[in-house]
C-alpha cells in the first residue's frame, strides 16, 4: 500500500523535523482486520533519509486492511498516535 509508506514517511518527518522526537524511532501498527506490523527506524547512512526495518508482521492475505492505528515510540519515551482511515487520510497526534 503506497499509501500507507507516505503517511508513515510524512508523520516521521513531522515527528522528527518539528516535534523533537530521536532516533531510533519504533512504530507498532495494528489494522483494523488484526494485522499488526512493527517497525524500527534509524537514519540512512548518508544522513539524507530513514531505514525502516521490519521486526514481525503478520497479515494474512498480504492486507492491512484500514482503518490502521499506529504508536510512535522514540528513543527518549515520546509517544504519537496515528490513525490512517478508510478514505486514506490520515491523522498524527503527539501524546507526550
Amino acid at each position: 500500500m503506497d499509501n500507507l509508506a507516505k503517511a508513515f514517511t510524512e508523520a516521521l518527518r513531522t515527528l522528527l523535523d518539528d516535534r523533537g522526537f530521536k532516533l531510533p524511532l519504533y512504530a507498532g501498527s495494528v489494522a483494523s482486520n488484526g494485522c499488526p506490523m512493527w517497525l524500527r527506524y534509524t537514519r540512512n547512512k548518508a544522513g539524507t533519509g530513514f531505514n525502516g526495518e521490519l521486526l514481525c508482521d503478520h497479515a494474512p492475505g498480504g492486507v492491512m486492511q484500514p482503518p490502521i492505528n499506529v504508536l510512535f515510540v522514540d528513543s527518549t519515551g515520546n509517544a504519537a498516535r496515528l490513525v490512517i482511515s478508510v478514505d486514506e487520510r490520515s491523522d498524527l497526534r503527539v501524546l507526550s
